[in-house]
């Protein structure tokens, strides 16, 4: 009897010890897991960059950190202009130096964060051909396809169009950013007629400006000895002079005498200036189309002065400060 007392006290604590090691391997296998540690940010920092001088269009690579690997998750500047990435990996950025870029520091953004170079990026000065070399003597066309024949003077518009005095092939060309030529007005032929686009005739073009506006192109046709407005779509007036042999005659536009005028400029009040380099004077004509002597005497010379005390020799440029 007793030896079964103790048999089965044996059992229930053999029974005991297996519920309680099922048990605390229960409790194991629920433990919930600790949590990852969390990763390390990887700041966003740019180290160098090689080469460190280019001009518009040479490659870049860009050395540092925190880059990520979508191009399009990335802004990317040389001193302010945008520029296009190519390729982009944790730790190296290519690019190309944008258009219009100017010496200055290289900056990358990546979502909230934004790094700056410490070192400036040098954009070196070239010179490029935008326009011309084409077959002689006139061609329009992109590029080298287009031809001129001894250019005398230009001006840009606020859209970076620029207008060419074309003098030896008598007509005004228009050049687009892109490189783009067409003729704006003048038929090839030497003459004096107004007129719309090639229907309009000049003989030798020195100077030309635009108005503030943007609105008419002025053009010192000194072979003719007068001052032509031109709209930006081709259409051909006389602003002022008679188109005789020459002379000097303030008054109304349509009276009033040029010799040889060869430079104009045009100020923010529309009063058109005209460096008049036969009669050796600077000339104004008013909005209202009346032509006055600002300083010069016929007599060429050089005097600094007042009025007709100033003397100049055969001035062919003249410029408006700014206001």
């Amino acid at each position: 009897m007793r030896q079964r007392y103790y048999f089965v006290l044996h059992v229930a604590r053999f029974l005991l010890l297996i519920q309680s090691l099922f048990f605390i391997t229960a409790c194991r296998r629920n433990k919930p897991e600790p949590p990852p540690p969390p990763k390390k940010e990887i700041p966003l920092v740019i180290h160098s960059f090689t080469p460190n001088q280019g001009i518009p269009g040479d490659t870049v690579l860009i050395v540092g950190s925190g880059f990520g690997n979508a191009v399009n998750g990335i802004g990317l500047s040389f001193n302010g202009a945008g520029a296009l990435i190519v390729t982009v990996a944790d730790s190296i950025i290519k690019t190309v130096v944008p258009a219009g870029a100017t010496t200055g520091k290289i900056s990358v953004g990546v979502a909230r964060s934004g790094a700056t170079s410490l070192n400036n990026f040098i954009i070196l000065s070239y010179v490029s051909t935008l326009a011309g070399g084409g077959p002689p003597p006139h061609a329009d066309g992109t590029g080298s396809a287009a031809a001129f024949d001894s250019p005398t003077d230009l001006v840009l518009d606020t859209a970076g169009n620029m207008y060419v005095l074309d003098s030896r092939n008598y007509r005004i060309r228009k050049v687009t950013p892109q490189g783009v030529v067409t003729t704006l007005a003048g038929s090839g032929l030497i003459g004096y007629r107004d007129g719309a686009g090639t229907a309009a005739s000049f003989t030798f073009m020195s100077g030309i400006a635009i108005d503030k506006l943007n609105s008419f192109l002025y053009v010192a046709d000194l072979g003719n000895n007068v001052i032509r407005k031109v709209s930006l779509t081709g259409l051909v007036s006389t602003h002022a002079g008679s188109g005789s042999g020459g002379g000097h005659a303030d008054g109304p536009a349509n009276t009033a005498l040029f010799y040889q005028p060869a430079g104009v400029a045009v100020d923010d009040l529309n009063n058109v200036y005209v460096a008049d380099a036969g009669n050796n004077y600077i000339r104004m004509i008013s909005p209202m189309g009346i032509v006055s002597t600002v300083a010069g005497d016929t007599r060429s010379g050089y005097a600094n002065g007042t009025g007709n005390t100033a003397r100049f020799n055969h001035p062919t440029k003249v410029k408006v400060a700014p206001s």
